[in-house]
């Protein structure tokens, strides 16, 4: 609702400017759009809405505004929704601390382009936005639905096998909560 009364005023509601002005202004932040049905079952939104890394308080409101019109010109969500005969149903713009990553990565909870069924975990140092966009490529491994590492493909960064057992512990309880397969 505030997203459609900014764009109709061209200008970011009291609301939103408010909280803006009680975040901390001694750190960076991740501006980013998200969509209702961004990851749907039915089809996959990834890389459509704009994210803005590394964000100074005082550039907030301008990220905000490219999240905005990057969801409306272009290649954008609402040419994609057109193109794909449906609506995106709306979306957010999600503020958050920037985290200094060690690396960072997805974890698949099913292979998204094998029919093996094992969750695929990549990861690469630093931020994960160098993996998404494809500029990076990436620690990858595959493991069993029952837990146990079937191969990995080392490029840089690597995982503990520690680290790979953590994340396919806390993926395999958030694919139960949702009732269904991630990308997390």
């Amino acid at each position: 609702h505030e997203i459609e009364e900014a764009r109709s005023k061209d200008e970011l509601t009291e609301s939103t400017k408010r909280h803006i002005a009680a975040l901390d202004q001694d750190i960076l932040y991740a501006v980013r759009s998200s969509g209702v049905k961004e990851d749907s079952a039915d089809q996959s939104w990834a890389g459509i809405f704009h994210t803005e890394l590394d964000v100074s308080h005082q550039a907030i409101e301008k990220a905000i505004w490219k999240c905005i019109r990057a969801a409306f010109e272009g290649v954008s969500a609402a040419a994609y929704a057109k193109s794909h005969a449906t609506s995106f149903g709306g979306f957010a713009i999600i503020i958050q601390e920037m985290v200094d990553a060690e690396c960072a990565g997805v974890t698949f909870t099913r292979n998204p382009v094998g029919s093996d069924g094992h969750m695929v975990i990549e990861a690469v140092a630093g931020n994960a936005d160098k993996l998404v966009s494809g500029l990076a490529e990436p620690y990858r491994c595959y493991v069993s639905q029952s837990g146990e590492l079937i191969s990995e493909e080392c490029t840089g960064v690597s995982l503990a096998s520690k680290q790979v057992a953590e994340l396919f512990r806390i993926a395999v309880e958030i694919r139960a909560h949702l009732g269904g397969e991630q990308d997390i």
